[in-house]
């Protein structure tokens, strides 16, 4: 899509885990909007070169604070109740 930047980060901190080359910043800078999901905000989440109106950090749910269905070994399809309280009073 031509004047069009998209990024798309699926686990870790792109920021230290982004080829070198890419210049993480750069590129998230060019970004429309940066929305991020993740268990803290750090500085993937936030860039000071974009408005704040246009980042957007999702706490993720730990996986003992999360619903879910699971299979058994027979086949039966089971829920999965959270264990806690959500962490971050979301």
């Amino acid at each position: 899509m031509p004047g069009k930047s998209r990024r798309s980060s699926s686990s870790g901190k792109s920021a230290y885990n982004a080829p070198v080359d890419l210049n993480w910043p750069q590129a998230q800078a060019k970004a429309k909007t940066v929305i991020r999901l993740g268990y803290y905000q750090d500085e993937t989440s936030w860039n000071p070169a974009l408005h704040a109106d246009l980042q957007l950090d999702l706490p993720a749910a730990h996986f003992l604070e999360a619903w879910g269905d699971a299979r058994t070994a027979d086949g039966t399809i089971v829920p999965i109740q959270p264990l806690i309280e959500p962490l971050f009073g979301v």
